[in-house]
């Protein structure tokens, strides 16, 4: 085989051929110029576990879990999961659990009053000054309903005061009529008959009468027709 020829900065080459033959086990052979190295792949357990990891994944962010074996296996310089390296199970693991956890913290609601460890001290320190701020207005709301309140009691005496009042006043004012005398009449009756006011009856025998108003608190009464007006 001939040599190539460099020319510049190299700072790494090697020459060797990869062969992979039918196996029993998580175990590749590399044959790297006259030295072999063996490396161990993940088992299927191992496997089994970042698929779950991956789907986990998928339910939270809502992502196709091909979407995430892709950007995993970018990353690591895989052409499949199953390629992966046993001595860098753990980082794939973790960095599969950090995203997941990432995922949920993103869907805590902020009314649950949960403060994550992850949170730097700063943002605690105006979480306080904003907890104090609240005090402060809920302080001022409890003054306003105290001197809502206040003002509701005294209206509330006021008007059971006027209440009162037009109560002793209705009680005291006599009733529509009552204190005048009793209905005057106004016409005069003889033998169950009424004339009114002006009338002059004439009888046999007797001296002719008028039926005169009344006069104050007299009802209307027979005078004399020919007496002096």
């Amino acid at each position: 085989m001939d040599r190539p020829e460099f020319s510049g900065d190299v700072g790494q080459n090697v020459f060797g051929n990869i062969v992979e033959a039918p196996r029993l086990n998580n175990v590749v052979t590399l044959h790297l110029g006259a030295e072999k190295v063996d490396v161990e792949l993940i088992t299927d357990f191992q496997r089994r576990r970042i698929n779950a990891l991956v789907k986990d994944l998928s339910a939270l962010t809502g992502d196709h879990p091909l979407d995430v074996y892709r950007i995993i296996i970018t990353d690591f310089g895989l052409k499949k999961i199953k390629e992966l390296p046993l001595a860098r199970y753990s980082e794939v693991k973790n960095l599969l659990e950090t995203w997941i956890k990432d995922a949920k913290s993103a869907d805590i609601p902020t009314d649950q009053g949960e403060e994550l460890s992850e949170i730097p001290a700063s943002p605690r320190t105006v979480v306080r000054g904003n907890a104090e701020n609240s005090c402060q207005v809920c302080e001022e709301r409890a003054a306003n309903i105290g001197k809502l309140q206040r003002t509701a009691r005294v209206r509330l005496i006021l008007l059971s005061m006027s209440l009162a009042a037009c109560g002793w006043l209705l009680y005291k004012s006599p009733v529509s009529g009552e204190s005048s005398t009793s209905f005057v009449d106004s016409r005069c009756y003889i033998a169950g008959k009424s004339y009114s006011i002006g009338h002059i009856e004439k009888s046999r025998g007797s001296v002719p009468v008028e039926c005169v108003g009344a006069i104050g608190d007299m009802p209307a009464m027979w005078l004399p027709a020919n007496r002096a007006h």
